[in-house]
């Protein structure tokens, strides 16, 4: 059992946690130990906590193993030393069979920071597991991986010195910062040790992982990750630790999947499409794929895992899309099943393509690589620079880099790829001396828009343990800020539609920042023992986007494996190519040939042009030759020079290439012919002659008819299609030769569009001209007219008439009769006219006249402008500052919420301010106004007046007659003006104003609060200029003496002039100079 203390540096009050790990290193788990995953957490007071480890036993006789304890993830205030996210321990597992000297080395793995400028230091640590009795010098180097000598690093090399009873040193390597975007980046410390010292002779290898900070933002990188398959006693799962840069405040989320290598889904391990979370605080998360058991002896398999589409962070490097490789390590038989991946980079065109060569585990001595470019649909010397050299694995390394240039342009094209070929040692290193090979695929960035691309897909046949969905990866160039769509179709090839797969077409759609997307296509299984079968997947018809190289369809091949018999049903596909041909010079058809399945050993493929109506040496370039698939070459290309002209030729030609392959030892099937079709771009056309017109009335309701008979074209006519259009844009179903127009279209300009293919294949189009669709015009009837979506005229003239606007901004015109008029949304300008009309003019700052006779009005929401005209009217204002005025006659006004407007004018009104700060004028007549809350302005105008203020603080004026005014709640200021007036204040502070006396008047105040209300008292009349009081030279008391304050039965009364002021419920000596103030 390995024990490993925890340690806090000093007792917290609260909780602390803090998540661990176990990581392989020689040690492998399940084979030498039990793998742990938990959280680790420490009580108030605790500052110790242990994580063990069980070890497993076995009897061979090999040097001492170690594995790693991760801890990552702390909470609760808890930290790790330097601000790490993340800190590692190693644990030895010492050999005890045998009894030779069994001592190991290893080599930590730092992970840091790059930083923008300057140097940080990868910080490695050497251990050896026992002590050494003498003082002992181990030599060390770095090796280049991913990060470069110079450029990333300080390259360095040294002698570690392991002093008697001392069984770690440290070695440091500057790291250098820069600004540049990055994937996350490797290098090695390659550790050698004497031969007489360790068993074996074998060193040890230390990998740096270099952390990008350049994004901006938090970055998420992701590791590779190894297992034995799986058998009874373990889970086999490979656990690929996905981390985050720095803990986030929010949520971050990843999508990822996983892709076929040399392992196959189903076969070797069960695929996975999903999405990781990072709560806030956390920076490591994991995602497990499960690997299946067999009993063949094979060589180690690979598989990718892919992230893409990050949430709140961005990926490694800034790209669209990073992958790790699960190598699945075999454990039947005896040999070394050692296995090498070549990574297949994706890049813009003009940038270096870095390949990484991977071993599925280290070796004891050098292994020499050697690799060679090969073009594939990107050609050496145009697009990319042709490479060759060697990969150099030290012992104990498993991972080095090769970087090739790729070459700028600014021409529209496909994406494009080439592939690095690998040779590997066959004899003492590899399982079946079988080499890897890498594909580059070069997007094009000169569209101008987001570009979409999709990959090829392979699945063997459906089973009964196995899904055989082929799934095709879709992916854009760059995150788009609003949906992208693309139509996608199969097409059968030597696969059959209901035969061998399940046909589909559709739409697919990215949503905001999503770059990545699948189709899904079903396989179906049968027991015939035949050649693997191809499909096409096509897709056409980009919104928001455009198809790599600005074609109008982009095609990818889906490959059904066959697993019925024991012969292999390798097979060759190449899909049709479309090419227009040019004026002049010559351009290049290029046909992308595709086997099922790679090969141990070379295959040559004969190919050959044929002509069919498209003919060599006038159409194109007569071409032949051998294309030859490397070892674990699955793509290759050939290109078909086709010459341009300007002469006008048959609309399409066409030609075929066979490709012949050794059909006696490398194929079960026959070779393939596929076909290039030229189209031509020199037809010289002769439009037709004449005019689409329409015949009809263009008013909602009536119906139109295409007229097309002055149309003509010397080429000949073809059948007619229709379309009609409402401001340019198509109208779904109206495809017919006549339209009925709809009320929607009122307002709309109304077009046909007339299309047909002439005689010489050639597609014509005609627009009629475009014309104003009006509304169902008024008459002397009961009218229904509707207006349209835009700003419409409506006119009822006489009848009794419903006129109905819409969201616009309509003009309305009633006309005489009873008339129910709707405004709908919009700034409406409505005109009741004669008659007992009904207005709601709606949503929007509308203008409404009543006119003669009595009319109901709603202005609805906005800040309306009305008036109801003649007749005893019902005017609501509605939400808004609104204008309501009343008119001649006995009208109900209520202004309802808003600063409102009002005025009564003549007649008898009731009049409701309702909430906000309104200003009402009654006008003439007896009225009744109620202001509502809010701050008001009244004047009661000429009439004996009934006045409320309602909450608020008011100024209320009455007028020249018998008023009855109520303050209400609220400091309010009443001004009653002339005549016989009962005034009342209500709650607050009130102040009553009297400017004028007239002999014979006589006004009450029936709730005046001493100490509270009070009088404000003009010295002279406004209006004519005469003192009213005067204080005889005796300040303020003598203006109040000059009030000629008397008790009576009920109150004080005051006397100016001859008008008496009864103010009930007080004393005359309670009113003093306190109570009054004087202007």
């Amino acid at each position: 059992m390995l024990e490993f203390s925890v340690t806090l540096d000093e007792p917290s009050e609260g909780t602390v946690t803090v998540d661990f790990r176990t990581r392989q290193g020689t040690a492998f788990e399940f084979s030498d130990y039990t793998g742990r995953l938990g959280t680790l957490t420490f009580a108030p007071g605790e500052t110790v906590k242990t994580i063990t480890v069980q070890t497993e036993s076995d009897s061979l006789d090999e040097t001492d193993e170690f594995l790693e304890v991760e801890l990552f993830n702390p909470t609760g205030g808890g930290t790790f030393a330097n601000n790490a996210d993340l800190v590692r321990a190693l644990g030895w597992i010492e050999d005890n069979d045998g009894t030779v000297d069994d001592r190991a080395i290893a080599v930590s793995d730092p992970v840091i920071v790059e930083g923008d400028s300057g140097t940080t230091t990868a910080r490695f640590t050497l251990t050896v597991s026992e002590a050494f009795g003498a003082s002992t010098d181990i030599a060390w180097s770095t090796v280049n991986g991913t990060a470069t000598d110079g450029s990333d690093f300080t390259g360095a090399s040294g002698v570690a010195t392991f002093l008697p009873g001392q069984t770690s040193a440290i070695v440091n390597i500057d790291v250098t910062g820069d600004n540049a975007l990055e994937v996350a980046e490797t290098f090695d410390l390659v550790v050698t040790p004497p031969p007489n010292v360790f068993s074996g002779g074998r060193g040890a290898v230390g990998t740096a992982t270099i952390l990008d900070d350049d994004a901006g933002v938090r970055t998420i990188s992701v590791e590779d990750a190894t297992i034995e398959e799986r058998v009874a006693f373990s889970s086999g799962l490979l656990r690929f630790a996905v981390t985050l840069s720095e803990p986030s405040a929010g949520t971050v989320t990843v999508g990822f999947r996983t892709l076929q290598g040399t392992a196959s889904e189903f076969m070797d391990f069960t695929g996975a499409i999903n999405t990781i979370t990072f709560n806030p605080g956390e920076t490591t998360q994991w995602i497990n794929i499960q690997t299946l058991s067999d009993t063949l002896d094979e060589v180690d398999e690979f598989l990718e895992l892919e992230l893409f589409d990050p949430v709140g962070a961005v990926l490694a490097g800034g790209g669209d899309q990073i992958r790790a490789t699960g190598w699945i390590l075999d454990n039947d038989g005896t040999a070394d099943d050692r296995a090498l991946q070549i990574s297949d980079p994706m890049i813009l065109e003009g940038e270096a393509v870095q390949f990484t060569a991977r071993l599925s585990r280290p070796a004891d001595g050098d292994t020499v690589v050697s690799y060679t470019t090969s073009g594939g649909t990107a050609q050496s010397g145009v697009d990319f620079t042709a490479a060759t050299g060697e990969f150099i694995f030290a012992p104990g390394q498993t991972l080095a880099a090769v970087t090739v240039a790729s070459t700028a342009d600014t021409a529209a094209e496909r994406a494009e790829s080439f592939d690095l070929v690998a040779t590997a040692p066959s004899s003492t290193v590899f399982s079946g001396g079988r080499g890897a090979v890498g594909t580059a695929t070069i997007l094009d960035d000169d569209a101008g828009l987001r570009t979409i691309s999709v990959a090829d897909a392979s699945i063997e046949e459906r089973t009964s343990f196995s899904s055989g969905l082929l799934r095709f990866a879709v992916t854009l160039s760059a995150p788009s800020a609003g949906t992208v769509t693309v139509d996608f179709r199969t097409v059968p090839g030597t696969a059959q539609t209901s035969t061998d797969f399940t046909g589909a077409s559709g739409t697919l759609t990215f949503a905001a920042g999503e770059t990545t997307k699948w189709i899904n296509i079903q396989s179906l299984s049968d027991t015939l023992d035949e050649t693997d079968e191809a499909f096409e997947l096509v897709l056409s018809e980009p919104t928001g986007a455009v198809l790599a190289g600005g074609v109008s369809e982009l095609t990818a091949v889906g490959w059904i494996l066959d697993n019925d018999g024991a012969p292999e049903d390798r097979a060759l596909y190449v899909p049709d190519v479309t090419i227009t041909e040019g004026d002049s010079g010559t351009s290049q058809a290029v046909f992308q040939a595709r086997l099922s399945r790679a090969s141990d050993n070379d295959i040559d493929v004969v190919y050959t042009s044929i002509s069919q109506s498209a003919v060599a040496g006038s159409d194109f370039q007569a071409t032949n030759g051998t294309l030859t698939f490397a070892p674990g070459q699955t793509t290759g290309a050939v290109f078909v020079p086709i010459i341009g002209n300007a002469l006008q030729e048959d609309t399409i030609e066409e030609f075929q290439v066979n490709f012949a392959p050794d059909v006696t030892s490398v194929f079960s099937g026959p070779g393939f012919n596929a076909t290039g079709t030229i189209f031509d771009n020199d037809f010289s056309n002769t439009l037709p002659t004449g005019a689409v017109t329409l015949n009809g009335s263009v008013v909602a309701g009536s119906t139109l008819t295409a007229n097309t008979s002055s149309v003509a074209d010397v080429d000949g006519l073809g059948p007619f299609s229709f379309q009609w259009l409402r401001n340019g844009e198509a109208i779904d179903a109206a495809t017919g030769d006549s339209y009925t127009l709809l009320t929607l279209d009122i307002g709309s300009e109304i077009a046909l569009r007339v299309a047909y293919t002439d005689g010489e294949g050639t597609n014509e189009t005609l627009i009629s001209s475009a014309s104003l669709v009006a509304p169902v015009p008024g008459t002397e009837g009961n009218d229904l007219i509707l207006a349209g979506p835009l700003g419409t005229l409506l006119e009822g003239l006489g009848g009794n008439d419903t006129l109905i606007g819409g969201d616009s901004d309509d003009t309305i015109a009633g006309g005489d009769g009873d008339d129910s008029i709707e405004g709908g949304g919009g700034d409406d300008n409505i005109s009741a006219s004669d008659g007992n009309d009904f207005v709601d003019a709606g949503a929007g700052n509308d203008s409404v006249g009543g006119g003669i006779d009595n009319d109901t009005i709603i202005g609805g929401d906005g800040d309306d402008v009305m008036g109801s005209g003649f007749g005893d009217d019902s005017v609501s204002g509605g939400a808004g500052n609104d204008v309501v005025a009343g008119g001649a006659g006995n009208d109900t006004l209520e202004g309802g919420d808003g600063a409102d407007s009002m005025s009564g004018s003549f007649g008898n009104d009731l009049i409701f301010g309702g909430a906000g700060a309104d200003d009402i004028g009654g006008g003439t007549g007896q009225d009744t106004i109620d202001a509502g809350a809010g701050n008001d302005q009244v004047g009661a105008g000429e009439g004996d007046d009934s006045v409320f203020g309602g909450d608020g603080n008011d100024f209320l004026a009455g007028g020249g007659r018998n008023d009855t005014i109520d303050g209400g709640a609220g400091n309010d200021t009443i001004n009653a003006g002339a005549g016989n007036d009962v005034i009342t204040g209500g709650t607050g502070a009130d102040q009553f104003v009297f400017a004028s006396f007239f002999e014979g008047e006589a006004d009450v105040v029936t709730d005046f609060e001493d100490g509270i209300d009070s009088f404000f008292i003009r010295r002279v009349d406004p209006d004519t200029g005469v003192e009213n009081i005067t204080n005889g030279g005796n300040g303020l008391a003598g203006f109040v003496a000059a009030m000629n304050i008397t008790d009576t039965a009920v109150g004080a009364q005051m006397t100016v002039n001859g008008n008496t002021i009864l103010v009930e419920g007080i004393t005359a000596a309670q009113l003093t100079v306190d109570d009054f103030q004087f202007l």
